[in-house]
């Protein structure tokens, strides 16, 4: 919705046409991927909100949102990510033009990968 939002005020020459998202399971590499057609993020986006959400701890976490409805807060499904695999691996690219994609992996320390990588057509 963000992004045809963004489309109608003019924000964005996203292609709205095929908006959906995909979730595909690799068995013999034990990997579940969620891809998604929606707005994507810049690197600054990427270091800010992943980075935030990766190295909070899962009791600040719960503290934050202990007297609040959690469904659709950002970083929910996100988070729960760390809880159940042993890296968590993220290709963005926003709808911004100007924007680079980005690759952002971490293993749930204080470390990760932060790089810009090539842009695909959407």
């Amino acid at each position: 919705q963000k992004l045809k939002k963004l489309a109608s005020i003019g924000e964005t020459k996203a292609d709205i046409s095929n908006l959906r998202i995909d979730v595909e399971l690799d068995a013999k590499e034990k990997t579940l991927s969620i891809i998604d057609r929606g707005v994507g993020m810049s690197k600054e986006e990427v270091d800010k909100y992943l980075n935030q959400v990766a190295f909070s701890s899962a009791e600040e976490f719960l503290e934050k949102y202990k007297d609040a409805n959690i469904i659709g807060h950002f970083g929910l499904g996100f988070y729960s990510a760390f809880m159940v695999s042993e890296k968590v691996e993220v290709l963005s690219q926003s709808h911004k033009e100007e924007a680079a994609s980005v690759f952002w992996s971490c293993d749930g320390n204080p470390e990760f990968e932060l790089y810009e990588v090539q842009k695909k057509k959407k």
